[in-house]
């Protein structure tokens, strides 16, 4: 159910995982053009592209 912070929290779990290995930036590519939770979570918008026909927004973080 929507609300309770689970979202947030894979984020967040998948970024200490990224840490963890080194990894220095996260990329990823959303449907929601406002950024939705992944702005809320400190992602920045990069770029709105075309994908598969669809709008997208390329959203990076650094870590």
């Amino acid at each position: 159910a929507r609300g309770q912070g689970i979202a947030g929290a894979l984020v967040r779990h998948v970024e200490k995982l990224a840490v963890d290995r080194g990894i220095a930036v996260l990329h990823l590519q959303t449907e929601r053009l406002d950024g939705g939770l992944y702005a809320q979570e400190g992602f920045e918008p990069l770029v709105q592209i075309e994908h598969r026909g669809l709008p997208v927004l390329v959203m990076a973080k650094a870590l």
